[in-house]
């Protein structure tokens, strides 16, 4: 699994098979138990069965073996495994996995029938271990792109409004020597300032609740830029938009037309 010893040294061939009472810690594990003391050589005392005192020998980095919402193991304690332990045992292939695990599947099961109750490649627990939050993650995206879209479509339709309702004042800007362009320039200024304080006003609430939501969970980013900008982006494009294509449309009618029409 490629732990680095950071302190140390690793069991030897000897110490495993006559599964000597040495032991190598987490760091985790080294700095709740003894602090800013050195671990190496000191003795500890494992309650467990069989009750049995055993002798520091490394330190070990720090690992995730549950959950990964829970972040690394605040303390693990290695012990070498001899052929009287029972458990999970790590098994190293060359090749095809799969292949191997069949192989190896069988050839257990002609050395110690029953005594093996599952295979499975280092990929397939950890996918197992990871499904909750890809799910979760799949099902947020659909709900943020369903935000989205309904934040883009809301801001153009309110933007567009906005600007229809003020066909007749475009038409008398322009009755008065206003240019189309001008008249589109003061629109989209207007618009934007509408739109600036609600992004501004929805991304402070937006890294408020990521805030929150970080402080329960391990591994999620409080700002995530990329999210951000693109999110932004989006509701300027569509403000944009909104107050172009309305605007630019009335500004090219004419305007004694349009003051009659009205």
């Amino acid at each position: 699994m490629s732990i680095p010893i950071l302190r140390g040294r690793n069991f030897t061939p000897q110490e495993t098979v006559s599964e000597e009472p040495v032991a190598i810690v987490s760091a985790a594990a080294a700095h709740r138990l003894f602090g800013s003391e050195n671990p190496l050589g000191q003795m500890m005392h494992l309650a467990g069965k069989p009750v049995r005192d055993v002798r520091i020998i490394g330190i070990a980095g720090d690992i995730v073996t549950c959950c990964i919402a829970y972040g690394k193991d605040p303390a693990l304690i290695y012990l070498p495994t001899g052929s009287s332990t029972r458990g999970a045992v790590l098994v190293r292939v060359r090749g095809n996995v799969e292949s191997e695990r069949r192989g190896l599947d069988s050839r257990l099961a002609g050395l110690v029938p029953g005594g093996i109750s599952d295979i499975h490649s280092l990929d397939q627990y950890r996918a197992a271990g990871l499904y909750p939050f890809r799910a979760a993650s799949l099902i947020g995206v659909a709900v943020g792109g369903l935000a989205l879209l309904l934040t883009v479509s809301g801001v153009y339709g309110t933007v567009s409004y906005l600007v229809t309702q003020r066909t007749k004042e475009i038409g008398v800007r322009v009755a008065l020597g206003a240019t189309a362009g001008g008249v589109t320039a003061l629109i989209l200024n207007q618009s934007l300032r509408i739109v600036a304080t609600g992004v501004g006003l929805g991304v402070a609430l937006a890294i408020g609740l990521s805030r929150l939501l970080a402080s329960q969970m391990v591994f999620m980013r409080v700002f995530d830029a990329p999210a951000f900008g693109a999110g932004v982006l989006l509701v300027v494009a569509a403000a944009l938009a909104a107050g172009y294509i309305p605007s630019r449309r009335a500004a090219r009618v004419d305007p004694i037309q349009m003051l009659r029409c009205d």
